[in-house]
């Protein structure tokens, strides 16, 4: 059967078990952990949980059908993200929308939703849980688990060469392998750990993102915007380096080798002991790096976990995510734990469904020994299955840790990366191989220990890298993969000619070509071939022709669409293949340098200020600078909003010292600049919202920004932050600030003031007389100002969201005048109340000056030029919009109508559609000319030919002046 009709089974399988579904009336079930954590919970506290809707998907099950019914790991890779995204947005649509209005109820917040496994994760009061519990199509409620790394016994600092291989590498039988040409050459291993230190020697030139690969499909870090690979504050802060070091380290310069795959590339996920992570992010991010679901090169081989969790017995809260993270051809190890001897083994690496689910991993001291603590079977899920799986070297293994030195631990920890080398070179041998085959290949090699036969201290004994090799058949005819396929912003009307690479990880290959086929309405053409020529085993070829392929101007945003693709070979070599096309934009991180022969101010898109390389990260941009001083004086900047100190966001420092992560770019969002520009010499607009902070507010901000190279408007640049109520609910209380932790000359010799008259709140050198500061310039005023003392309440773990509360709601109007240290400040706006849909707005002039004189006098220039600027929101109603831009529709959930709005900054035709899922046109709301202006258009949840609906996600589009603009909405019965 081809691939492709497969693949239309599936989903017909997939329709007819949803259906089976939603017929469920069941209750779900709150697991014993939670239940216990009810009755020790206050009324209006937060709990997070795990909400596992009802699907009759079953990973397992799975698992085994893609081994069977599909040769390559490519093709069984492509047909689970089908099924798992697909059971995911059939199963959840109703669930989201019910939490969404308990989220604008003030008793949920923090809502992830995923498809790597079936569950939404939120943080919910005793009340909505219950509430979710009581729902027919939710299956079980969990308490999310603690999740912490095993901690490891530390050995003193080594300075010895490691040039030669350990005897910890020689026991496993790594340089023998070696010798053969294996050494996990073009493969990928993935930690999940405490960071790494990507600038270690023995792991610099094994980093996937050191060779050209984007930062974003080699490194995860949900917690902040790092963008290569580091270390994290704690106790575990070395814990994620070493492991890694186990798995591939190697020095090109010294030549000394600590890793089992020293030829492997590594990625990483900042996953374990990192507050406010979750695992199923770390997962999903896992299961698909590069976020195009068409290649497989970005995908790693095996994931290493040198963790657990304890005092959860045999929950199965994590067992479907490894199942279909496995599925999807990823290996995924764990450490079995370091609380042994007995049946100590930690969840998940106690599962004991057979012997290769969640293969465990002890620790191995010498001929027949096992360290003491190293954890032991059997498995306490059923009281008789032999655990751990196999065992690996875990006594002083010398490895990498943070900056540049080496460093024997002992631990569980230490013998599972291991095994995960072991899988990278055992996948460079068979990159085809399964999940299943390259376990037992281990299982059947591994050198007995101790009593002949399985036991439940070494499993089915030492692993053996050479004896599984050669348990591991060699592929003996072309594989053939995409290695490489533009990813670019595909939209509506558009034309795009795309490269396209094959990697033939097989025997060699002549004459490869490949075919494309789609019947989808919305492709309008594309290439019908292209030729590759030969491809030896292990090359990569890149077609000398592109894909060129042209989309209808009616496709619909936010969709995928798909071309069926077809590689041939001589010898009768096919191989079918689906290649994905997401239209709509993604957005990007990006950054804009001001620069008007007096300032210097680098600014983003994402609400963050400065990054020069003195400052805050990332490095590389001009900060502020000010007049001929070339030093910088803004050590970080950011915009804050929020009602109260549970609702703040923002993308200031945080407990951990790193940005908060609240703000999205969303589609659209990247810079766009213009000078000179309408209005200044200087504009930029660009668009994020806060879907990114712990307990978002709902709210799409337009940021834009302004600047002149002309006297008298030299001193400043203002900051317009237009902000769209987008939650459903309106909102009180909202407080707009800018945090800058200027460094006025000499940083411990900094003063804070305000000005209450000309609104402005400040920071200056007493001595020099030179000021940085921000003016408040929207109408509402300057509503507070508060200085912080760096040292006492910014640094460290003291820049929590009270501390940022106090400087948007405190109202005190602090001032630090009699003394001198080194200080920051937050300068406040407000109050705005916004309705649904409403919008208002607050500005700010970032401001520099040498003398009072000077300073006061650009503090009073800027607000005449601002006066002067039209502006998206008048609160007299007055001014005429100056951008096409397009609202969230209000109500949303919704039932039966919702209220569409856009504005237009000029006459002409407008077309709106509302589209399902499938990009198939439900609705044309109009095609008909209208005035400059915001309108407003209703949607009554039905079709062109005026039957109601279904439940479900729909999207609205609106065409004007060659430019469309889409939003998704929730209609709900």
């Amino acid at each position: 059967m081809l691939a492709i009709e497969k693949k239309s089974a599936l989903f017909a399988a997939l329709i007819l078990i949803l259906a089976c579904f939603t017929a469920s009336i069941a209750a779900g079930v709150i697991s014993e952990s939670l239940e216990a954590k009810l009755t020790d919970s206050r009324a209006d506290d937060f709990i997070r949980v795990i909400i596992a809707p009802k699907s009759m998907h079953n990973a397992a099950a799975m698992k085994a059908a893609l081994a069977r019914d599909y040769a390559t790991r490519a093709e069984r890779h492509q047909a689970a993200m089908f099924e798992l995204k697909a059971v995911a947005e059939q199963s959840q649509v109703e669930l989201k929308s019910i939490l969404a209005e308990m989220e604008s109820a003030g008793t949920a917040r923090n809502i992830k939703a995923f498809w790597i496994d079936n569950i939404i994760e939120a943080e919910l009061t005793i009340s909505a849980i219950e509430d979710i519990n009581g729902l027919a199509d939710v299956e079980k409620i969990s308490l999310y688990p603690e999740i912490v790394s095993m901690a490891s016994i530390k050995g003193a600092t080594t300075p010895l060469s490691i040039a030669s291989a350990q005897s910890n590498l020689t026991a496993v039988n790594a340089p023998a392998s070696w010798a053969m040409g294996y050494d996990g050459s073009g493969r990928i291993v993935c930690s999940f750990d405490s960071g790494v230190d990507g600038a270690h020697p023995a792991l610099i030139n094994n980093y996937r993102g050191n060779k050209g690969f984007p930062a974003a499909e080699c490194w995860f870090s949900p917690i902040d915007t790092s963008s290569y690979p580091r270390t994290y504050a704690g106790q575990s802060s070395a814990h994620g380096t070493h492991t890694t070091g186990i798995m591939v380290g190697h020095d090109d310069a010294t030549g000394d080798t600590v890793g089992v795959a020293p030829g492997a590339d590594w990625i990483a996920a900042a996953a374990i002991d990192v507050p406010g992570v979750s695992i199923f992010q770390a997962f999903q991010w896992a299961a698909d790096p590069d976020g195009n679901p068409n290649t497989v090169s970005d995908l790693p081989d095996v994931i290493n976990n040198s963790w657990g969790i304890q005092e959860i017995g045999c929950s199965d809260v994590l067992w479907n995510v490894i199942d279909n993270v496995e599925a999807l051809g990823v290996v995924v190890i764990f450490a079995a734990g370091n609380e042994g001897p007995f049946d100590t083994l930690r969840n998940p690496a106690n599962r004991a469904d057979d012997s290769l689910t969640n293969f465990a991993v002890g620790a191995w001291v010498e001929e027949d020994s096992l360290w003491y603590r190293s954890a032991q079977g059997p498995s306490d899920c059923d009281g008789v299955s032999i655990k751990p799986n196999v065992v690996a070297p875990g006594l002083n293994i010398v490895s990498s840790v943070p900056g540049g030195s080496y460093l024997p631990n002992t631990g569980t920890s230490m013998a599972c990366p291991h095994v995960a080398g072991a899988i990278a070179i055992l996948r460079q041998k068979n990159p085809d191989a399964t999940v299943d085959q390259i376990k037992t290949a281990l299982l059947n090699s591994a050198i007995d220990q101790g009593v002949a036969g399985k036991d439940n201290k070494f499993g089915w004994g030492l692993i053996d890298i050479v004896a599984a090799l050669n348990e591991l058949d060699a592929l003996t005819a072309p594989s053939l993969q995409v290695a490489g396929f533009d990813k670019t912003e595909f939209n509506p009307g558009g034309i795009y000619s795309l490269s396209v690479s094959l990697k033939n990880v097989g025997a060699n290959a002549t004459n490869v070509n490949a075919t494309f086929t789609s019947a989808e309405t919305g492709i309008l053409s594309f290439s019908p071939s292209l030729g590759f020529g030969d491809i030896l085993s292990g090359a990569t070829i890149t077609s000398g022709a592109t894909f060129d392929i042209h989309f209808d101007d009616t496709a619909s945003p936010g969709v995928f669409y798909s071309v069926d693709m077809t590689i041939t070979a001589d010898g009768g070599y096919s191989k079918d293949m689906r290649l994905s096309f997401f239209l709509g934009p993604e957005g990007q991180r990006t950054f804009y340098d001001h620069i008007n022969g007096q300032i210097k101010f680098t600014i983003s898109n994402f609400g963050a200020y400065g990054f020069h390389n003195d400052g805050y990260t990332p490095y590389g941009y001009l900060g502020f600078q000010y007049g001929i001083d070339t030093a910088y004086t803004l050590y970080e900047g950011a915009f804050l909003i929020g009602t109260d100190s549970a609702h703040i966001s923002d993308c200031a420092r945080n407990v951990a010292q790193e940005p908060d992560n609240d703000f999205n770019v969303i589609g659209g969002g990247s810079i766009e600049s213009e000078a000179p520009g309408r209005y200044a010499d200087q504009e930029t607009t660009s668009l994020f919202d806060d879907s990114y902070a712990e307990h978002p507010l709902g709210l799409t901000i337009k940021q834009r920004s302004y600047a002149w190279t002309d006297a008298p408007d030299l001193d400043f640049v203002i900051l317009e932050y237009i902000i769209t109520n987008s939650s459903g609910s309106t909102i009180t209380n909202l407080r707009a600030g800018m945090y800058m932790d200027w460094d006025v000359v000499f940083y411990s010799q900094n003063r804070s003031d305000y000005d209450a008259t000309e609104e402005v709140g400040y920071i200056y050198h007493p001595n020099t007389g030179k000021y940085r500061g921000v003016g408040v310039l929207n109408p509402e005023g300057l509503i507070n100002h508060r200085p912080f003392i760096v040292g006492a309440e910014v640094s460290g773990s003291l820049f929590d969201e009270g501390q940022k509360a106090l400087g948007l709601f405190d109202d005190s109007r602090l001032s630090w005048t009699s003394t001198s240290t080194d200080l920051s400040h937050i300068t406040a706006t407000g109050p705005f109340t916004l309705a649904p849909g409403a919008t208002d707005t607050a500005a700010f002039a970032i401001i520099g000056g040498d003398t009072w004189t000077d300073f006061i006098g650009a503090v009073v220039r800027a607000r005449q030029v601002y006066a002067d600027l039209p502006t998206d929101v008048d609160d007299e109603g007055g001014a005429l919009p100056h951008t096409f831009t397009l609202a969230q529709n209000v109500p949303n959930p919704f039932n039966p109508t919702t209220s569409i709005s856009f504005t237009l900054p000029k006459s002409g035709t407008v077309k709106a559609e509302v589209f399902d899922i499938l990009g198939r046109e439900v609705k044309l709301l109009t095609n008909s000319f209208y005035q400059t202006g915001e309108h407003h258009l209703i949607w009554d949840g039905t079709d062109n030919d005026g039957n109601r609906v279904a439940t479900g996600v729909y999207f609205y589009r609106i065409l004007f002046d060659n430019t469309s603009l889409t939003k998704q909405m929730i209609l709900m019965k």
